[in-house]
């Protein structure tokens, strides 16, 4: 298979405390001479076959994290829900899938794809940690949080990266903080609340917020922390102005394709790359020393 061989080790542990005293659901990421490698997939919900072509045609990945809207319109709302059927190709690449939920996940019943029976479907709760001994990850659930309903995402956050060792630390999420798209501006109440997520993230140090939300593929540098959107899986959408802090892409009438990002995690360094429908680099590598 295109995967490097891989065992994923679910545990519950106690290293980081979930709201109301329960502990956060932590999966162990193995890493592989001393690298880890990441496939970014966001926005995915309408149909997964390209992306899992480019996947495959791409370098191999230890893991993909599926970066919410895993379901379009709505979400699904059984185990026998058809609409599984649209991850059918992604699931299917014997590559273990990380996943949290979008707003279009929520119009379903969110709750279907936690522990979902699904191949190599990796979601133990809503909100959860990936560990590695390269990077830490919180896997936050931004819908409630972007609406105004919880703080529980900041919570998560603090709670993740309390103890962490980790030589990086990424927080992952559906909705943007900040980009140049649509959703970094509207709807305007929602966008505010993301932004109010970003002193947190500075103040536990997150070296990179990962994203979709918005169709596009871009990379923000805002010193700390980095913004990787990653929201073109399967309906993308062109930017809709370029912000002084984008890295890439620098033209709003580039041609957007069906794409996802790459992530290469050492402890020397993140490398991010942008890869299009046929499994070839569109843009990078950009190369963040530790």
């Amino acid at each position: 298979m295109f995967a490097r061989a891989i065992v994923v080790a679910t545990a519950f542990l106690c290293g980081a405390a979930a709201p109301g005293g329960a502990s956060l659901p932590e999966v162990s990421l193995p890493v592989h001479n001393g690298t880890l490698r990441l496939a970014l997939v966001g926005d995915a919900g309408i149909q997964t076959n390209t992306i899992a072509s480019a996947i495959t045609k791409s370098k191999p990945y230890d893991a993909i994290l599926l970066l919410g809207d895993n379901f379009y319109p709505c979400g699904v709302r059984s185990a026998t829900d058809p609409k599984w059927h649209v991850v059918d190709a992604i699931t299917h690449l014997d590559i273990p899938i990380y996943v949290v939920l979008g707003n279009h996940d929520y119009c379903g019943k969110p709750d279907v794809q936690v522990n979902a029976n699904v191949p190599n479907w990796h979601m133990p709760a809503r909100e959860y940690v990936l560990r590695s001994p390269v990077a830490d990850f919180a896997m936050l659930d931004t819908t409630p949080y972007a609406y105004g309903n919880s703080k529980i995402a900041e919570e998560t956050v603090r709670e993740t990266f309390a103890s962490s060792t980790a030589t990086w630390r990424i927080a992952v999420g559906h909705h943007v903080i900040t980009s140049s798209g649509y959703h970094s501006i509207i709807p305007r109440l929602e966008a505010r609340r993301m932004r109010g997520l970003l002193p947190v993230l500075r103040h536990e140090k997150v070296d990179l917020y990962l994203d979709g939300h918005d169709h596009h593929e871009e990379l923000l540098n805002l010193s700390r922390p980095l913004i990787l959107v990653s929201g073109a899986g399967s309906d993308p959408v062109p930017m809709i102005t370029v912000r002084a802090q984008t890295v890439w892409p620098k033209e709003t009438h580039f041609h957007e394709p069906i794409a996802f990002a790459s992530l290469e995690i050492t402890k020397d360094a993140l490398t991010i790359e942008f890869i299009n429908a046929k499994g070839k680099r569109i843009a990078g590598p950009f190369r963040y020393p530790r």
